[in-house]
Parts: structure tokens; sequence; C-alpha cells
């Protein structure tokens, strides 16, 4: 199919090209776009698409999207693998130091190292609940907002002054969910995390959403789309590759909020289709 293809203007917002039979054309094309009808149709996406969207909205407005991404990816790492890395490697630190002590020793140094873990824990917990996890919601408002052109970077610390008690509790729970999860095995910690991903972004839609309805919905809308989110994720593989190769600048400047906004393009799609 033919498109016709316009002249892209800063900050116009996406749906204008997402009309049926027409496309965009800012170094992506795409050729037709299935959208679910008012009658409740299935909606159709592919890998392509999503990615082909998500770097038009990464040109809208591309430094402020690397800002945004730089802190998002800040917050992602000191979050789950940071909770989980305490649990690890302190119960790991316990079998080592123990060894070739006094039985009444032995149980001292572990009653030790049990406090100050859950110390660790409590600590991290408070400033996930405070800052990093409202920031995070903050994050995703970012991206999320780029469909309609109105992205402002201060959302993301404004999100940590006016999220509510709900917000802040919720992703507290998906941070401690996930944690317990990957306690098992890694592998059931993967699938939760899949299965939470929409977490943040229906908090931003339905403030009205209690926090179990939050996370049936997140389960719902990712019900039989795991595996699909799974593959386009592995899809960023050799982005990440090539930015491994520069030194993670690639993966900072280009790769990180290119794959999150495919994330939000993706929220979008499965949203549409509820």
């Amino acid at each position: 199919m033919a498109c016709r293809y316009r002249k892209i203007k800063k900050n116009i917002p996406l749906e204008i090209f997402l009309e049926d039979e027409i496309c965009y054309n800012d170094y992506v094309a795409i050729s037709s776009i299935n959208r679910m009808t008012s009658g409740g149709i299935f909606m159709l996406w592919t890998r392509s698409e999503l990615k082909g969207r998500a770097k038009f909205l990464l040109k809208q407005n591309y430094w402020y999207s690397v800002l945004a991404a730089l802190i998002y990816t800040f917050l992602l790492g000191n979050g789950f693998t940071h909770s989980y890395n305490i649990l690890k490697n302190k119960n790991s630190e316990v079998e080592t130091s123990i060894q070739g002590f006094h039985p009444i020793l032995m149980f001292g140094i572990a009653a030790t190292v049990a406090v100050v873990v859950v110390i660790s824990f409590i600590v991290y917990l408070a400033i996930a609940y405070f800052l990093w996890n409202p920031m995070t919601v903050g994050c995703c408002k970012f991206f999320k907002n780029g469909r309609d052109g109105r992205q402002d970077v201060k959302d993301i610390f404004r999100m940590v002054r006016d999220c509510n008690k709900t917000v802040r509790m919720t992703m507290l729970l998906k941070t401690i969910y996930l944690t317990l999860w990957s306690l098992l095995f890694i592998v059931p910690g993967v699938i939760k995390g899949y299965e939470y991903a929409m977490v943040p972004y229906l908090l931003l839609d339905h403030p009205e959403m209690s926090r179990q309805e939050i996370f049936a919905e997140s389960k719902r809308m990712m019900m039989g789309n795991k595996w699909d989110a799974f593959v386009l994720d592995l899809s960023f593989i050799g982005w990440h590759l090539l930015g491994a190769c520069t030194f993670g600048i690639l993966t900072f400047l280009y790769v990180n909020p290119y794959q999150y906004y495919t994330e939000v393009e993706l929220y979008h799609v499965l949203r549409d289709r509820m």
C-alpha cells in the first residue's frame, strides 16, 4: 500500500498520523495501521510497527527523552536489582563467614547479619516508597505523554510530590513481589516482571482503581502476550550489543529511550484491545 508522506513538525500528537491509510515519514514509514474499531474488533500489532512509532516519538523530543531515559535506567537499576542482591549476597556472606566457628558464635554472627539485612531492606523500601517508585511512575508518564506532545521532564520529579498513597503502595508491592518471586528462581521473577509490566501505566490512566484492580488488570492485559513482549525485548539485543561496543554511549543516547517508547506503544495497543 502506498503511503502519503507529510512533513513532520515538532510536538504533533501521534494520533494525527495513525489514521487508516495515512502514515508518517521521519525515517520511519508504516504502510497501514490496523486500529480497533468502536465495536471492539481485535487490534493486530507487529514489532516493526511498535518500534516504528517509538522511533518517531523519540525524534519528536530527543534530548529530553535521553535525559528521562537516563533517570529511568538509574531507577530501574537501583530498584529490583538492588533489593534482590541484598537478599542474595547477604545470604552467601553468612554461609562463608560462619564456617569453622563455634556454634554459639556462628549463631551470633548469623543473627547480626540477619538484622543488618532486614534493616537494609527496610531502608531500601522506604527510599523506594517515597522517592524511587514515584519517580519511576513519573518517567512512565513522560514517555507516555509523548503521544500527545505534552512531555515535561519536570513531571518525573513532580510525581514525588503529587502521587497518592495508592501509587506508592502499589509500586512498592510490585517491587516486593518481584523480589520474592526471583528468590525462588530467576524464571518466575522474569514471568512476573512481564505480568506486572503495565502497572505504572495503569496507575496513570486509572487513578480510581485499587491496588488489587491494578494488578489484576495488568495480569489480564499481559495474558497471552508475555511471550510476545519477551520476544519484543529480545529484538533489542543487537542494539544493546552495539551499545556495548561504544562503551554504553549508544545505549544511553539511543537504545534505552527507543526501548522505553516501544514499551509505551505496547501498552497502548494492549489497552485498546481490552
